[in-house]
């Protein structure tokens, strides 16, 4: 007997007859939450030709015989078989990157990936925040602001604003 549905309803994948130990035989096909002899149910990810099932409980996977399981439904919920799409969208491009505690190699990556976020979101500016300290990250972010044609001009802050410790860059319009 066929349990679970029809086959066109479980989704593509081949199908293994199982033999309980009552002698009754079933169809089992991937996509059907099953039964497991340790009390829990799982849900079948693939049939194998050697008659054991894969089968994931949660993110588990667990290979079986397939005469060990019990088919308890058709096919899984949506949820189960596949996971949730994520929707990725780009976060927010700063306005302000904070450098502080960085060495220079770093704050060149971290400034010139700020600078492509806020250059594709249309920001008019980018505030960085170097700190003052011994200068070297100070000088590393101007380097790259002067060699990069879509910053049109930077300066430091005014002081009420942090002043040398603070550098802020302006871009060209398109």
């Amino acid at each position: 007997s066929l349990r679970g549905g029809s086959r066109s309803d479980l989704g593509a994948g081949p199908a293994s007859g199982v033999t309980s130990a009552a002698g009754t035989t079933t169809l089992m096909l991937p996509n059907v939450t099953t039964s497991l002899p340790s009390g829990g149910s799982g849900v079948v990810r693939e049939v194998r030709g050697d008659g054991k099932l894969v089968v994931t409980l949660g993110s588990i996977k667990v290979v079986v015989p397939a005469a060990e399981v019990t088919p308890l439904a058709g096919p899984a919920p949506r949820s189960e078989r596949e996971p949730p799409r994520k929707e990725y969208s780009a976060p927010a491009a700063p306005f302000e990157i904070d450098l502080r505690g960085f060495r220079g190699d770093e704050a060149v990556t971290m400034v010139t990936a700020a600078l492509d976020a806020a250059i594709l979101a249309e920001n008019p500016y980018l505030r960085i925040i170097h700190g003052m300290g011994t200068g070297v990250v100070r000088d590393r972010v101007r380097q790259v602001l002067a060699a990069d044609r879509r910053v049109a001009r930077f300066e430091h802050a005014p002081p009420s604003q942090g002043g040398s410790g603070v550098t802020i860059a302006e871009f060209s319009a398109r």
